[in-house]
């Protein structure tokens, strides 16, 4: 029985492993490149208010708390969350920040440090449901630096449509993964024990006996209880793997073991009483039932 040679099972594990990969796709490419978009506009955003900032403060010839609060009040709103000018030390000169202001303080983001080291800084971040964003340009006066301009972004609106687009990847995924694990835990459970051991051990097959059932019940009045635990082993042990990778594969889409282990038991049970690989002669299901309970709560 050149079963695993068959074309159709080279076909169905194929198949199996392409919804695999675009399962995995679908769940990482799409979030990456609209996270990797959205830093990309901030950086555009950001950089161009900082530019702003620092063109209305290009015509100083050094920085203080009175000539900077004079050239930003005429500075447009930029729709920021902050903004900090500094002097060369890095002493803060002008915050937006009303509550708990920094003026007066000197300050070292990594940021400010680099723009008054000459570079312009950006950095972005996605956590907690924001994208936290930050920039800083040096402001120069005769290529002279004579400070530097810091701003910072926490923006919730744009995080909660990536959030968004996650929720439905992960419910156009859950159906998908359903499938996968569907389809793959019925192929495990098409590999009946009875058939096999009475197949390859004993070359013999065990639907031309008794009942004609693949079943244990069958298969041990037949050939006794010393073959008989190899099938109990057998059918025990694909069933347990059958729900092992149902569980852990919903465990990592939506946190949900025992989904995923029901899906993966229901999928092997009709794969071991309904074998496509043995014309749909397999066994009653007792004892990969009995496993799928024993997997979801031992204690019964």
């Amino acid at each position: 029985m050149a079963l695993w040679g068959s074309l159709q099972v080279k076909f169905g594990l194929s198949y199996i492993a392409v919804i695999a990969a675009v399962l995995l796709l679908l769940n990482t490419y799409p979030l990456l490149v609209s996270e990797d978009l959205v830093f990309r506009s901030k950086e555009t955003n950001m950089t161009g208010s900082v530019s702003v900032v620092v063109y209305s403060l290009a015509g100083l010839n050094r920085l203080n708390q009175e000539n900077v609060a004079a050239a930003m009040a005429v500075v447009e709103e930029t729709g920021l969350s902050r903004v900090l000018v500094t002097d060369s030390a890095g002493l803060v000169l002008y915050d937006t920040r009303e509550t708990g202001s920094a003026v007066g303080k000197y300050t070292f983001y990594s940021e400010i440090v680099q723009a008054l080291e000459g570079y312009d800084a950006f950095s972005c971040s996605y956590r907690d449901g924001a994208f936290r964003s930050r920039t800083a340009s040096p402001v120069l006066y005769q290529n002279r630096i004579i400070g530097a301009v810091y701003a910072y972004e926490y923006d919730t609106e744009q995080a909660a449509l990536l959030e968004g687009l996650q929720s439905n990847l992960l419910k156009l995924s859950a159906g998908i993964a359903a499938a996968v694990v569907l389809l793959v835990s019925y192929f495990l459970g098409c590999i009946n024990g009875s058939v096999m051991t009475s197949h390859f051990v004993i070359h013999d097959d065990v639907r031309q006996h008794g009942s004609g059932n693949a079943g244990l019940t069958n298969f041990y009045r037949t050939y006794g209880a010393k073959y008989a635990l190899m099938v109990i082993a057998f059918d025990m042990g694909k069933t347990v793997v059958a729900c092992l990778i149902g569980g852990y594969m919903f465990h990592s889409l939506l946190g949900d073991w025992t989904l995923g282990l029901l899906i993966a038991g229901i999928g092997c049970e009709l794969g071991h009483m309904f074998p496509v690989f043995f014309g749909f002669r397999g066994g009653k299901g007792i004892l990969s039932g009995g496993t799928i309970v024993l997997m979801l709560d031992w204690r019964v």
